[in-house]
């Protein structure tokens, strides 16, 4: 099937979603660098403490890569 407008609103959602991961993850690392603790390990045990559930890759690593997520977070919680 051809439906090119849900294609484009989808598109449009990987874009702003991209964007707004990036906003997240400098505030993020902002508010680390404040209270002077390390961005990666401190991301680690938020996810672990409030995220129900392991994290099921696959991961889209380029999008996240762009958002400046890197490996680094989101890897070593991942489900082998």
């Amino acid at each position: 099937a051809e439906d090119h407008d849900s294609a484009e609103i989808l598109e449009t959602i990987y874009r702003d979603e991209i964007t707004h991961v990036a906003a997240g993850t400098r505030w993020f690392q902002f508010v680390c660098r404040t209270r002077g603790c390390d961005p990666i390990p401190t991301y680690h045990e938020l996810v672990r403490r409030y995220f129900r559930g392991p994290l099921k890759p696959p991961f889209n690593e380029d999008a996240r890569d762009r958002a400046g997520l890197t490996p680094e977070f989101y890897g070593p919680l991942a489900v082998k």
